[in-house]
């Protein structure tokens, strides 16, 4: 188990980078309840079925480095440095190109990285300038949409220009997070020093106070997720150890889980019936229904678990560990750590990427 004053250390460099950058959560000794499952060896195991051709993408802040995994084999294809420190990630539809903001450190970051998964390198870098502070990402057809936290804004990316053609300004501050529901035309955008959460309509002709929405919740929200029916987004606050849960039909904050410790991101499984989410404070990766709001199971994911994604068919996650410079390749099935890979220093962003037939120029870009 990684000791607690290298990870808090590690914890600092997942926070704004800036002089507005709020308090973190304090962190507690680790405590490992009968209620978590304790980690065993990969021979306990079942093996991993990930589909031939996919990749693991991990984002190392410690050492700005991309390492790229080989999703079936878990073996390293590929790692080499970027410039101004990686934070998220955005993957094509095809699976053979990456996208990763680039946040910065004491300098703000202003740029995009374009990675081709398949050769395992760095192809070009987008520049965002007069806009800065990019973190939080999503695709969605021929364009990403980026928080650029500086600007209180989102920006979308038309990578056929590879140009800016749209900005929201969402009014929050440190507006860190987003979730993209691309039916509904919306943006919920985590704003960690403002304590809300803004929702922005996309639709064409909404630009203005009309299409923007700003819901007060519990302090410092950072981790969001949208349940895949849209009728629902999960924030994790930084201060307080709990979830809110949004309606997203009401606007409005309709219930609280009280998970223990900072729930650092949050994912939902493909069929929506369950949500998962870290806990680095801890080391342990929490199992929630999503229906009842109860809490089922506490994983046991000791060196910081932080950033992860689960698997297409939802039965492994793939966690960085923050503390560890690694990543944990977590059997949900049987509630175990089944590998560990090394990876860059203070590994957070990740994705996962699925090789398809491309159905767009875009998607080689």
């Amino acid at each position: 188990m990684c000791c607690l004053a290298p990870l808090t250390s590690a914890l600092l460099l997942l926070g704004t980078g800036s002089a507005q950058q709020p308090t973190p959560a304090p962190v507690v000794s680790p405590a490992v309840s009968p209620a978590v499952s304790p980690a065993v060896s990969p021979a306990e195991s079942r093996p991993n079925v990930a589909p031939a051709g996919s990749s693991l993408i991990v984002l190392g802040q410690g050492d700005s480095s991309v390492t790229v995994i080989d999703g079936q084999t878990l073996e390293r294809r590929a790692q080499f440095k970027v410039e101004q420190t990686p934070h998220e990630v955005a993957v094509s539809q095809d699976g053979r190109t990456a996208w990763v903001t680039l946040y910065g450190g004491p300098l703000p970051g202003t740029r995009v990285a374009v990675v081709d998964l398949e050769a395992g390198e760095l192809t070009h870098v987008m520049d965002l300038t007069p806009l800065s502070r990019p973190h939080g990402i999503a695709r969605e057809g021929d364009g990403l949409w980026i928080t650029v936290e500086a600007n209180r804004a989102v920006a979308h990316l038309d990578l056929d220009t590879g140009a800016v053609d749209r900005i929201l300004g969402h009014g929050g501050s440190i507006g860190h997070m987003l979730a993209r529901d691309a039916e509904r035309e919306l943006i919920y955008v985590a704003n960690i020093a403002s304590h809300d959460l803004s929702i922005l309509s996309t639709a064409p002709g909404s630009s203005g106070p009309g299409g923007l929405t700003t819901v007060a919740t519990a302090p410092e929200p950072e981790a969001i997720a949208l349940s895949p029916d849209g009728g629902e987004v999960w924030l994790g606050h930084r201060k307080g150890g709990v979830l809110s849960i949004v309606d997203t039909t009401k606007r409005e904050v309709t219930a609280t889980i009280d998970a223990g410790s900072f729930p650092f991101r949050i994912a939902f499984a493909p069929d929506g019936a369950t949500a998962y989410w870290t806990e680095p404070e801890q080391d342990r990766l929490t199992i929630c229904d999503a229906t009842t709001r109860e809490i089922t199971e506490r994983i046991a994911v000791p060196g910081g678990p932080t950033g992860f994604v689960l698997s297409p068919d939802g039965t492994w996650a793939y966690v960085s560990l923050i503390g560890a410079g690694e990543v944990a390749v977590v059997d949900l099935e049987r509630g175990v750590v089944a590998h560990r890979l090394p990876v860059g220093a203070a590994p957070d962003g990740i994705a996962f990427a699925v090789i398809r037939p491309s159905t767009s120029p875009i998607e080689t870009r």
